[in-house]
């Protein structure tokens, strides 16, 4: 993006529209940017979360939105010049799918956005969507518009005829790709399938772990009740659900270090360590730190924890987290857990390993993960974590226990990698297990196993 001199940069729809762009050409990904966009502080709280709301909405339903605009385009979406293309994905967004956006001015808006020369051809595509839409009158599923602001139908059919075209009418309603709902289904009912499909394009919650070494959930729940948030409990009692978002990291509670932001289901994974005070503790792949935090505070902030990543600007945000924090017992090294330093050989009570995954079980706060999961990606993830859990188990002594995890729903990355594991070796035995799928505007999906190491 550009420098906040710029004028262009205290629109909120074009710093929207130039992120959708971005992320859609696989330049960036869609957290980065709006981490750089809060941190250049161009535009307030408000434009921001606007921004946010358009980009990552835009991106989880961006095949529902070319589906809807391939029937009122005149040319394929494919032929459409890339940034019209994203300036007619994010308007149709805000005026489906976003409640306080009247449809003439996100049109006119858009057309600003797309100049002289592609101005007329978007005013017509949106107007002509937006002729199309009627109260809520049908049950045909070809014309019956999903999860809009408003009661919407089509006056005419848009998506595929699940009769027709099951795979793509699903792809169609959820904005997930064929490929990967039959991937899904391979594995999963057709209940637990929609599930996660509708979890992948609803907005997610925001959950928060409470830092009990500063501070009681209580006290916390106080202040940020007393600053206008809803907060509500979870069956995790050291975690609660907060909402808004707006303005939510500039509250001093957040400043003082009084909570981090963690979802309901990654909260889970930390306790299947069993971390005590003066155990020696290797969080393997450690940033951005959720879970190395959450290790130091089950530990009393008494244990040793050594938290390792391979990339050094991700450790940083993490030494960042520490100290807002106020976490003691933590070192922070950077270090590929593919090829373990010595140092690290045989030394750990007690070892997490995060490792990176498709992120099938975050669709909603990273969509565009969703576009990525092909049969090439999923057989290098799985090629990584196997290398990864390899290295990780040499850093485990006798008698240790090893937990790796994921925040995949796909058993590739999950049980068959473990099962890959303990078939080589049989000096490590499954103890406990952890699995959640996502579920629709509430908790992501995740995984966690123990491995006990036995001689």
């Amino acid at each position: 993006m550009k420098p906040k001199t710029d004028p262009t940069a205290l629109n909120p729809r074009q710093v929207a529209v130039r992120i959708a762009e971005r992320v859609d050409r696989g330049q960036a990904f869609a957290d980065d940017l709006l981490q750089q966009m809060r941190e250049d502080g161009a535009l307030d709280a408000r434009d921001q979360a606007l921004v946010r709301r358009i980009v990552l909405g835009t991106l989880r339903r961006k095949l529902t939105l070319d589906c809807i605009l391939a029937v009122f385009s005149d040319r394929p979406i494919h032929r459409i010049q890339s940034r019209t293309r994203q300036v007619l994905r994010t308007a149709l967004y805000q005026i489906l799918f976003l409640d306080r956006v009247p449809a003439s001015a996100a049109t006119d808006e858009a057309v600003k956005l797309a100049g002289p020369r592609a101005g007329g051809f978007v005013n017509a595509v949106l107007r002509s969507c937006t002729r199309a839409l009627v109260e809520k009158s049908s049950e045909d599923p070809a014309r019956s518009l999903q999860f809009a602001a408003r009661p919407y139908d089509f006056n005419q059919p848009v998506f595929p005829h699940p009769a027709d075209d099951r795979l793509n009418h699903l792809e169609a309603i959820y904005s997930h790709p064929a490929s990967l709902i039959e991937r899904l289904e391979r594995h999963y009912t057709t209940a637990e399938v929609e599930q996660v499909l509708a979890a992948g394009v609803v907005t997610p919650g925001l959950y928060i772990r409470i830092n009990t070494q500063t501070g009681s959930v209580e006290l916390v729940q106080q202040a940020l009740e007393a600053a206008g948030y809803t907060v509500d409990p979870t069956e995790d009692p050291q975690v609660v659900r907060v909402d808004p978002v707006e303005g939510l990291f500039a509250q001093p509670a957040f400043l003082e270090g009084r909570f981090q932001v963690q979802d309901l289901s990654a909260a889970q994974i930390a306790p299947l360590l069993e971390p005590g005070p003066g155990e020696a503790i290797l969080d393997a792949c450690a940033a951005p730190g959720g879970k190395t935090t959450h290790l130091a505070q089950l530990s009393g902030d008494r244990a040793r924890i050594v938290a390792c990543d391979i990339s050094a600007p991700r450790l940083e945000g993490l030494a960042q987290n520490l100290l807002r924090l106020k976490i003691q017992s933590v070192t922070v090294q950077q270090a590929d857990m593919e090829n373990p330093p010595e140092a690290f050989l045989d030394r750990f009570d007690k070892v997490l390993l995060d490792a990176p995954c498709t992120n099938s079980g975050v669709l909603a706060r990273r969509p565009e993960a969703r576009y990525r999961i092909t049969s090439k990606a999923v057989s290098e993830l799985t090629a990584l974590q196997g290398s990864l859990l390899e290295g990780a188990r040499r850093c485990v002594r006798a008698g240790g226990l090893l937990v790796y995890s994921t925040c995949s729903v796909l058993p590739e990355e999950n049980d068959e990698v473990v099962a890959e594991f303990l078939a080589s070796h049989r000096n490590f035995s499954q103890t406990g297990n952890f699995f959640e799928l996502p579920r629709p505007g509430r908790s992501d999906g995740a995984y966690g196993t123990q491995l006990k190491r036995l001689t």
